[in-house]
C-alpha cells in the first residue's frame, strides 16, 4: 500500500539494506520488479532500484527485520503465517495504528520473541518525498539499537526509544477518543514525552493550549502531574501506573473485582489452598489484582481456604522469580491453583511447573489478565481476563463531553469491566 511502499523506498536509501516488499497484489508486484514503479499508489514515482517485491512467504526465511505495514486487523494471523517460514529469530516492527480482534495490543499477540511497536505522525506523501520522519520505537533497548544502528542509518529517519510497549501502542485508543470527540466539533491534540527524560518547560508550554482537559496515559511520572495540576483544568489518567491524586479523573480495568471473581470461581470449584503470583510495585493494577485475591480469600476464611502470596521485584521487566514459585510450591504441597497478575506471568509460572515435573491443570489449575494471543495457543490455553482497550477510548470521549456539558468533573473513577475467559487450564476438583 502506501505507507509501506514509502517506507520501502526510504529504507532503501541506506545500500546496505535489502529491501523486499511482500504484496498479495500481482499487478503492483510486477510493476515494481519490471518498471520500478509502483503505479497504483504512486503514478509519478520512481522507486530506489535496489527494491524488489514477491507474494512469496519464503522471503520470511531469511528476514532479519520485518516491518508490518497492514490492516491492524490481519496483522496477527498474518504474523502466524510467516512464523511458519522464519528459520531464525528477526525483529517484528508493528507501524499499523489500532488493536487486534482479539481486544488486545497488537504487538502482545505477534508470535514473535523480539517484537517492537514503532509509531509517527508522518504521512505516506511525507515520507515517500524524503521529509525529515520520525517516529518512537517501543520495545527493548538492544532491539532499538540494532534497528536504529543497522537499518535505519542514511534513511532520513530517526527514532525516539521507550521500553513502554503498551504506552506506544496505547496511543492507538486515541482514534476511538477523537472519532467520539470529532462528533460533538471537539478537537483533540496529543504530547508524546520520554519518561527517563522528561522536558517540564515542554510540559509548562501547555499553559497556553486553548484546551479543555488532559488525558494522560498509563505510566506517567509525579513531575508530570505536579505541572499539570497548576492548570486548572480536569486530568483524566488512562490505566495508571501509580496513584496520584484525588481531582484526577482515573479509566481503568476492573482489577479488584476481576480477580476477585476468578478467586471465587477456583474456590468453588474446590480449590482451598490458593497463591497469588506478581508484583505489587510494578504497576496499580497489580496490586489491585492482588488486593481481589486477598479480599475474597478473606472471605472464605471460614471455609478453610488458605491463600499464599509469592511478591517478588518486577524492575528487570522479567514478570517472574521461577525460584521464588518454585520454593513456595515445595514448601506448600497443598497449593493447586495459581492466580497470576497478568499472562505473560502465568506463561512464565507455565515454565517453572514444567521444571519442577507437574502439569497444568492436573497439579496446578492457572489463571492470567489480559488475554494475549500468545496466551490461547499456550499449551494448556491459558484462562485469562479479556481487557476491552478499546472502549475506554470511547468513556474518555463522553465524559470529556460530559465536562463541556457540566462544566466540572463528574467522577473520581470509571471502570471498565473485563470478561473472563474460561480455557483449559483451569480444574475443577470436585462436582
Amino acid at each position: 500500500g502506501v505507507f509501506g511502499t514509502s517506507v520501502a523506498e526510504r529504507l532503501a536509501w541506506n545500500k546496505n539494506n535489502h529491501v523486499v516488499l511482500h504484496t498479495i497484489e500481482l499487478d503492483v508486484m510486477e510493476d515494481i520488479n519490471t518498471n520500478h514503479q509502483n503505479t497504483k499508489y504512486f503514478p509519478t514515482k520512481f522507486l530506489n532500484p535496489g527494491i524488489t517485491a514477491t507474494d512469496d512467504d519464503a522471503v520470511f526465511r531469511d528476514a532479519d527485520a520485518v516491518l508490518l505495514v497492514l490492516p491492524s486487523s490481519v496483522i496477527v494471523p498474518f504474523s502466524k503465517r510467516i512464523k511458519k517460514e522464519a528459520k531464525h529469530n528477526p525483529l517484528i516492527v508493528n507501524l499499523a495504528k489500532g488493536m487486534s480482534d482479539s481486544g488486545a495490543f497488537i504487538t502482545e499477540d505477534i508470535p514473535f520473541e523480539r517484537r517492537a511497536s514503532m509509531k509517527g505522525p508522518s504521512f505516506a506523501i511525507e515520507t515517500m518525498n524524503g521529509f525529515p520522519t520520525s517516529f518512537t520505537f517501543g520495545g527493548k533497548r538492544e532491539d532499538y539499537e540494532y534497528f536504529s544502528s543497522s537499518v535505519l542509518p542514511k534513511t532520513g529517519f530517526t527514532l525516539d526509544w521507550t521500553e513502554d510497549v503498551r504506552s506506544v501502542e496505547l496511543c492507538s485508543i486515541l482514534k476511538n477518543m477523537y472519532a467520539t470527540l470529532n462528533r460533538s466539533s471537539i478537537k483533540i491534540e496529543y504530547f508524546v514525552f520520554e519518561s527517563k527524560n522528561i522536558d517540564l518547560d515542554s510540559v509548562r508550554a501547555l499553559k497556553d493550549n486553548s484546551c479543555i482537559a488532559f488525558v494522560v496515559l498509563h505510566k506517567n511520572p509525579d513531575p508530570i502531574f505536579k505541572e499539570l495540576r497548576k492548570f486548572k483544568k480536569p486530568i483524566i489518567e488512562v490505566d495508571p501506573k501509580f496513584m496520584h491524586y484525588t481531582d484526577v479523573t482515573q479509566i481503568k480495568y476492573s482489577n479488584y473485582m476481576s480477580m476477585y471473581e476468578v478467586t471465587q470461581r477456583l474456590i468453588d470449584n474446590g480449590h482451598k489452598h490458593l497463591c497469588f503470583y506478581g508484583s505489587d510495585m510494578h504497576a496499580m493494577s497489580f496490586r489491585e489484582r492482588h488486593d481481589g485475591f486477598r479480599g475474597c480469600i478473606r472471605a472464605n476464611a471460614s471455609k478453610g481456604v488458605v491463600g499464599h502470596d509469592i511478591i517478588f521485584d518486577n524492575s528487570d521487566l522479567q514478570y517472574a522469580n521461577n525460584e521464588m514459585l518454585e520454593n513456595m510450591l515445595n514448601e506448600h504441597k497443598d497449593i493447586s491453583a495459581i492466580v497470576c497478575a497478568n499472562d505473560i506471568i502465568a506463561l512464565n509460572a507455565y515454565k517453572t511447573v514444567k521444571k519442577m515435573g507437574k502439569s497444568i491443570p492436573d497439579d496446578y489449575s492457572v489463571v492470567g489478565f489480559d488475554n494475549i494471543a500468545i496466551g490461547k495457543e499456550a499449551y494448556p490455553a491459558l484462562s485469562t481476563f479479556n481487557v476491552p482497550r478499546e472502549e475506554i477510548g470511547d468513556e474518555i470521549g463522553l465524559y470529556i463531553i460530559r465536562l463541556l456539558q457540566n462544566d466540572k468533573p463528574q467522577f473520581a473513577e470509571i471502570m471498565i469491566r473485563c470478561d473472563f475467559v474460561e480455557r483449559e487450564s483451569i480444574k475443577k476438583l470436585k462436582d
